[in-house]
Order: structure tokens, then sequence, then C-alpha cells
């Protein structure tokens, strides 16, 4: 066999290998392409918004306006325990107990009750003379944004989502403050009915709005990531043989 001939054959036999690795690569490639990202299957939660009421224990308290001494005002704090509130209520209720007149009513003392919110702002600042009821509402500039569903593999899931991105904490456990003063209307020109009038005791109470999400399983959704899929023909595996054959690319 001439030298030329068995270089030859050597070139074909080298084409030949060259071209069965390279039809083994086109094919793994081929099928890693037609393989897409594995199905996630998500769950709709459907979330209604329930407005509950809640209220705190009474505040019985009392304020003095004293002839000899100083004055005593009320001052106290309150928190709400609960996230996502809409409004706080609050309702002083009071009578004097110092009076005299019968067509009218006389000495009748002036009772003031302020509320100031956590964030420095005064909710209200009202009067009242001789009895009454005052009723200030402090209303949250902030809500929760009240969706209507949110997506997630499981109900646990779909909570934590709703508590992390869907709540609104603002005024939750931070402090309100309840300020009563009174102003005694006896006349010192009385001195005895005066010192008997010292101010008032007073009730008051405290409700709230707030929103609560409830969350029922609704229907079920899925969303998958593919790519897309090349068809593997015998045209792409001949034309791949040639081209890792002689080099093209």
């Amino acid at each position: 066999m001439k030298k030329g001939d068995k270089i030859v054959i050597a070139v074909g036999v080298a084409v030949i290998i060259l071209a069965a690795a390279g039809l083994w690569l086109y094919s793994q490639e081929a099928g890693n392409e037609q393989q897409g990202e594995p199905e996630e299957t998500l769950n709709v939660y459907d979330v209604t918004w329930e407005e509950k009421q809640g209220s705190l224990s009474s505040i019985e308290g009392s304020a003095s306006d004293k002839i000899l001494g100083k004055d005593v005002d009320y001052n106290g704090t309150i928190t709400i325990p609960v996230s996502n509130i809409k409004s706080i209520t609050f309702t002083l209720t009071w009578e004097d107990d110092h009076t005299y007149g019968i067509l009218k009513k006389k000495g009748e003392d002036t009772l003031t009750f302020s509320v100031i919110s956590p964030d420095g702002n005064e909710v209200g600042n009202e009067q009242s003379i001789g009895n009454g009821t005052i009723v200030l509402t402090a209303n949250n500039p902030e809500s929760p944004q009240l969706v209507s569903y949110v997506e997630a593999k499981t109900l646990e899931d779909a909570e934590r989502i709703l508590e992390s991105n869907y709540t609104c904490e603002k005024w939750k456990n931070e402090p309100f403050e309840l300020h009563v003063n009174v102003k005694v209307g006896e006349k010192l020109l009385r001195p005895l009915k005066r010192l008997k009038d010292n101010g008032n005791n007073f009730t008051i109470d405290i409700t709230y709005t707030y929103y609560e999400p409830i969350i029922v399983e609704g229907e079920q959704s899925s969303s998958a990531t593919t790519t897309e899929e090349t068809p593997y023909t015998e045209e792409l595996a001949v034309g791949a043989i040639f081209s890792t054959a002689y080099g093209f690319h």
C-alpha cells in the first residue's frame, strides 16, 4: 500500500471518529434544550377583610382644681394591641357633683379632655360644662392594602405573605396620651362651698375598629418556566457531522 493511500485512510478514520463524537455532543445538547424547568404549582387563596370591634377596660379617673394647694390633672396613656387599626374612639362621661340653683344651675365646673396620638398630633381637645359626654376619634392615616387574593404553595405560606406584605402595624402597641383637667365653677365668694368642690370624677371608654383578614383556598393556578424546544432531525444530525468533521461552525 502506498504511503499516500495510508494517509488518506488515516484521515478518513479520524474524520469518522470526529463526526461520531460531534453527533454525540450535539444529541446531548439537543436533549438538554428540550428539557424545561420543572413546573411549579401555586394555590390561589381568597382574602376577605372583616371589620371588627375591640375595647379596653374603662378608665375611672379624677381631676381637681384646689383652692389650696396644687391642681391635679389626669394624665395617662393607653395602647391598642392589634394590627390593621382603622380608628380609635375615646368617650369621656362625667357629671358635676357640686352645683346649686333650682331654675338655673350655678357653680358648674368646666372639664377639658384632650388626646395626643403616638405621632405627637392632637386627636382632639374639647370642653364640657356641668356634665355631658365628650367623644374624640382618631382615624389611622395608614391602612393595610386590602388585597383580594394571594398565591402561595400552602396556607401557611399565604398567611406569611399576607403578614409580611399586607399588614399595617401603625399604632399597634404605641402610646396615646390622655389629658383631663377641670376648672371649678364655685365662686370664691362662697369659700366653704368652694373648699368642698375640689374637682370631679369621670369615666373614659375606649373602643377601636380594625381589619382582620380571612383566608380561604380558591382555585389552583400553575406557572412554569420552559425553554423553547429545538427539533432534532436527521438533517440536523448530518449537518452536525459535516460541521464537526470539516471544522465549520
